[in-house]
């Protein structure tokens, strides 16, 4: 995104995009889900999160797609910001 591109009325920044934002909460939803079912699978104190989750069935087959999920909204996340991220001369300065 041009500079230009991120001036908003009044003197604000536009920091983020919504393409970048919604990226973002995909990553972070798929990442509480899959939290929270590894927590349930992990110990069978912790199986009632399964429970509200859908069911131990339902936590199992959704858990490796969450995880899909995860993996590409970062690596799609890394992929926009890439550019941002490389070290400047000014950055060296």
């Amino acid at each position: 995104m041009k500079p230009t591109q991120q001036l908003l009325p009044h003197g604000r920044i536009l920091r983020y995009t919504f393409h970048e934002r919604a990226t973002h909460w995909v990553a972070a939803i798929s990442y509480i889900y899959l939290l929270l079912t590894g927590l349930a699978f992990w110990s069978p104190w912790l199986f009632w999160i399964a429970v509200l989750l859908g069911g131990g069935q339902i936590s199992r087959m959704l858990h490796p797609w969450a995880g899909l999920i995860f993996t590409g909204a970062v690596l799609y996340m890394a992929v926009l910001w890439a550019r941002q991220m490389r070290m400047t001369d000014t950055d060296k300065a």
